[in-house]
């Protein structure tokens, strides 16, 4: 199993397990994490964590699916779709992940790509 292959597989188990610590011993000390290309994004694992903290709390009933990733030496690009039910409400988010790994597989680059979709009328 690729290096890729394996961080996306713990990426997942933090986000099912509602565990921001997992999620952030994935990442380098100083990683950069970008999910708003026109924010200032994140800069290391205590940043993350605390990010992960907002983001995921308050989810339930997450089925969340990552694909395959795509690799290429220390980069790989890999896509996810996630539904949970937060504050009563349904959310379906998908997503395009960037990534790039140091020499411990950690990632030292996250670039996320997502879209939530529309609610449907009720």
């Amino acid at each position: 199993m690729s290096v890729a292959a394996t961080w996306l597989d713990a990426y997942a188990a933090a986000w099912r397990a509602g565990d921001p610590e997992a999620a952030g011993d994935l990442f380098a000390d100083d990683a950069a994490y970008t999910f708003d290309l026109f924010g200032p994004g994140l800069r290391g694992r205590e940043q993350i964590v605390a990010y992960w903290t907002q983001a995921i709390g308050g989810q339930s009933e997450l089925k969340l699916e990552v694909e395959p990733p795509l690799s290429d030496g220390d980069r790989a690009a890999a896509a996810w779709r996630a539904t949970f039910v937060r504050d009563g409400e349904q959310v379906e988010l998908a997503a395009c992940l960037l990534l790039r790994f140091d020499a411990d597989g950690r990632c030292s680059d996250l670039r996320e790509y997502w879209r939530q979709a529309e609610p449907s009328p009720t």
